[in-house]
């Protein structure tokens, strides 16, 4: 996607607007204005046993960096589109987008200390969703429901890389 400067800058504050309200309109928004990334980038990765449409509904891109001088670094973002729960598309999952973000320096040739941000815009989707018939205790019938597995809240992490 190549983007003029002033659409650059309303697309970072469209981001930094999300990060401050959590609104799930922005949030819409800049999934639609990355959609035609992921579109572009399932299209190259078509007829090898996965329909194009399966690929545009999860999109995952990764830069790694390495310098300057000793500091490394990456981010991470992923994409879970809206999919189908049922054969007839009348009940389908939320889309989830997930950033992470790396940040370490090369302390020797052997060592490498780093701290990541996971979901760093604390996002509050779902790894994965089903809809099933499912029956709590106490329940006299089961009830047919959306179940998911979250996603872990924004989390921290140092580590400490030594290589032998």
């Amino acid at each position: 996607m190549s983007l003029d400067d002033h659409a650059r800058d309303e697309l970072r504050q469209r981001f930094v607007a999300y990060r401050a309200t959590r609104e799930r309109a922005i949030r819409d928004e800049l999934i639609e204005a990355h959609l035609r990334l992921a579109e572009h980038l399932a299209r190259r990765f078509a007829n090898r046993g996965v329909a194009t449409d399966d690929l545009i509904q999860v999109a995952s891109l990764g830069l790694t960096l390495q310098g300057p001088g000793r500091w490394l670094g990456g981010a991470r973002v992923r994409y879970l589109g809206e999919a189908p729960l049922i054969e007839d598309g009348s009940i389908t999952s939320r889309p989830t987008t997930l950033v992470n973000l790396e940040a370490g320096l090369h302390l020797m040739d052997n060592l490498d200390v780093s701290l990541s941000v996971f979901n760093l815009f604390d996002d509050d989707g779902n790894n994965i969703t089903y809809f099933y018939e499912s029956r709590l205790p106490g329940e006299a019938t089961p009830v047919a429901d959306i179940q998911f597995h979250s996603v872990e809240p924004r989390t921290l992490r140092a580590t400490a890389t030594w290589r032998f």
